[in-house]
């Protein structure tokens, strides 16, 4: 932000105790790489149940840039279905299915996958990935040592 904010005013930025002005504004939406309207639009996504591997290397202010990075992306990715018109309506693929036993999980992942048009690969390496236990979700980029 090349001087333009101090750590002290963006502290006060953080913890709602001043506001920037445009000055700032702009320095921090620069340094931030996103537009100045970006801090005026009001969320329109909530994220539920947002967990990390449980030895994840992440300090709390970097867990929380992850959230907010996949909170951007999805709110991104919903509005330009809403720009484009498409349907969005969810559909369960696996609706009456029931997986009572653990042979019961390749045939119903292999629908999902034939539905959803996903990859055997992707669906591996998630697995591999998640340690073998279900999940979902989607890669975010992140700075620093993460």
């Amino acid at each position: 932000m090349a001087g333009a904010v101090t750590h002290a005013a963006l502290h006060k930025y953080e913890t709602g105790q001043m506001l920037p002005g445009s000055e700032a504004l702009i320095a921090i939406a620069g340094a931030l790489r996103q537009s100045v309207d970006y801090f005026f639009r009001p969320p329109t996504v909530e994220l539920e149940r947002i967990e990390f591997r449980k030895r994840a290397i992440l300090l709390v202010k970097q867990q929380a840039e992850v959230k907010e990075r996949a909170r951007d992306f999805f709110e991104r990715y919903l509005e330009v279905e809403r720009l484009l018109g498409m349907d969005t309506a969810f559909e369960n693929p696996l609706a009456g299915t029931t997986v009572r036993k653990a042979e019961d999980i390749e045939p119903a992942a292999d629908r999902l996958r034939q539905v959803w048009k996903l990859g055997h690969e992707l669906a591996t390496e998630r697995n591999r990935v998640a340690g073998g236990k279900p999940s979902e979700g989607i890669c975010v980029g992140s700075s620093g040592d993460f």
